[in-house]
């Protein structure tokens, strides 16, 4: 009961992130335009791994990710792993409403410049959202062994993804950021939750594996906070106009890496998931 308390509580590190991020790159003159005039430079790169990421981002996204997350739980419910196989279609559902209903029915993006165009709110990016969620679903059902190298690999597909749709000029980074930090967060939601139905079965027998009975919990709650520290630097940097196109893509690769591995770490918690 109290690991699982542990991950619900831990959620709360992405979500206060997600909470910066809006206030310093929605609701600020100096956020606005560091967050459009990075959205733009994007747009005009010619880097042939940039324009993969457009047209991967802004066409396969969507489907691509349902298919990913179908058949992660499948692969989970063939091993006999209900846990990770509820863990993951929570996250991804999770992530994807709250993402939409945010983007929009909650935020709206306040007119604080006079020259941006299109002032439509995009915080936070539905497509994103999708991708590292269906990245950290993978995670979340693989065996123990394959889960760190997996989560660099998915990792990387998703950023891509994120990157290729900034150029396309459909999100700005922070949109990027704050949906990646709510994928981290329902991370730990859907542990907590899969934690709290566990304890409620009289017959469960969990199957720990050494060394999980404190690292899993512990390392999950440092990557979070690394994610979410990471996504605050990218607001800080543009508060304090000190940012760059480069400074903001390393940024979201941290956080997109690092919720990643901490998919990894929550989901090899052997007191709330069979291992």
């Amino acid at each position: 009961m109290k690991r699982a308390s542990a991950y619900l509580l831990q959620s709360l590190v992405p979500l206060g992130a997600v909470a910066i991020t809006v206030a310093l790159c929605l609701f600020t003159v100096r956020g606005q335009e560091a967050d459009q005039a990075a959205m733009v430079a994007m747009g005009q790169s010619s880097n042939r791994v940039v324009g993969l990421g457009s047209y991967l981002g802004t066409t396969f996204v969507p489907a691509a990710s349902v298919l990913v997350v179908a058949a992660s739980v499948l692969f989970a419910l063939v091993r006999r792993r209900i846990g990770q196989a509820a863990a993951a279609a929570l996250l991804f559902a999770g992530s994807a409403v709250t993402s939409q209903l945010l983007k929009n029915e909650v935020l709206a993006r306040p007119a604080l410049l006079s020259d941006a165009g299109w002032y439509g709110n995009s915080l936070p990016s539905g497509h994103v959202s999708l991708a590292v969620a269906a990245a950290c679903a993978v995670v979340f059902v693989l065996p123990r062994g394959p889960k760190l190298v997996a989560a660099p690999v998915v990792a990387a597909g998703a950023l891509l993804a994120g990157v290729g749709i900034i150029a396309a000029g459909w999100h700005r980074p922070s949109d990027v950021i704050a949906a990646t930090l709510l994928v981290g967060c329902w991370c730990a939601i859907s542990a907590g939750v899969v934690g709290l139905a566990s304890q409620l079965n009289p017959n469960r027998r969990a199957i720990v594996a050494p060394g999980t009975t404190i690292a899993a919990p512990a390392t999950a709650a440092l990557l979070l906070v690394g994610s979410a520290v990471s996504a605050v630097a990218l607001a800080l940097g543009y508060a304090a106009s000190t940012w760059s196109t480069v400074s903001s893509v390393a940024l979201m690769a941290v956080t997109v890496v690092l919720t990643s591995l901490a998919a990894a770490a929550i989901s090899s918690d052997g007191r709330v998931f069979r291992v």
